[in-house]
């Protein structure tokens, strides 16, 4: 339900005039009678050239009043290097674009974006995009491209604030554990989805923009992460983010940071 009294489902469509190019799509509404289309495969994809139209529809999720859902694209000029597109809706502002497969990945070094794709977690469920109550949405990709090494450095995740994509970690990425604990290059990452079975946005997401991942390094430990918003001069490096960490390794659980403020 969002924060208006209005539920968003995705949902499959039959009877007339009703094909497999046109049989998804995603709805809001608090009645039968106000329910709005915001998207349905087959249709114009908004923001992008005539033709290009929106394929099959994944799992919406929503929080406050913005509904955030992955979707592929079909059409003029779409191949299988730029047809998964990750796009959000709310009522006051209609739909926007987030980051589409086969666009330049911010913080990547020349790659792309290929799939948008969640990894399982031992901590919760598997799903992209998630989206938090200021309205953040942070997904993870797989990426292509200049640079990338297949299982080495070809995956990561991005958090979107204010229409503004910042990439968080990246396989490969080397990252300082702080307090006694080293550092520890990233094998895996994953988002922290809907812990403790949220049914609607993602507790991985914090009030302010936050966000908790998890990593596994290449030494076997599991790691988890809370990456805290940016200042404007701490965007070009994870190591000025302010990583928080509490990793986990031989049966004891163990925590660290890197700041002296952390609260984690």
């Amino acid at each position: 339900v969002l924060a208006n009294g209005s539920v968003y489902f995705a949902a499959g469509l039959t009877g007339t005039g009703i094909t497999t190019a046109n049989d998804t799509g995603i709805w809001v509404g608090s009645t039968p009678a106000n329910l709005v289309n915001v998207i349905r495969e087959g249709d114009q994809y908004p923001n992008l050239p005539a033709g290009v139209l929106f394929g099959g529809v994944g799992i919406p999720r929503a929080f406050g009043n913005t509904v955030v859902f992955s979707s592929t694209v079909t059409g003029t000029g779409v191949t299988t290097a730029n047809d998964h597109y990750v796009g959000a809706w709310s009522q006051a502002t209609g739909f926007r674009p987030v980051a589409r497969e086969g666009n330049a990945a911010p913080g990547a070094g020349g790659a792309v974006f290929g799939t948008f794709v969640n990894v399982p977690s031992p901590l919760g469920g598997a799903t992209a995009p998630i989206i938090g109550p200021d309205g953040s949405i942070a997904f993870r990709a797989l990426l292509t491209g200049t640079g990338v090494t297949t299982g080495v450095n070809d995956a990561a995740i991005w958090i979107e604030q204010g229409g503004t994509l910042r990439l968080v970690a990246r396989k490969g990425d080397v990252i300082n554990l702080g307090a006694g604990q080293g550092t520890g290059t990233i094998a895996e990452l994953a988002l922290i989805d809907n812990l403790n079975g949220m049914p609607i946005g993602s507790s991985a997401l914090a009030n302010d923009g936050g966000l908790a991942w998890l990593a596994t390094l290449t030494d076997g430990r599991s790691v988890v992460f809370f990456t805290p918003v940016p200042e404007p001069a701490s965007l070009l490096a994870l190591s000025a983010l302010g990583l928080y960490a509490v990793a986990r390794s031989g049966g004891s659980r163990k925590k660290s940071t890197k700041t002296t403020n952390a609260t984690a």
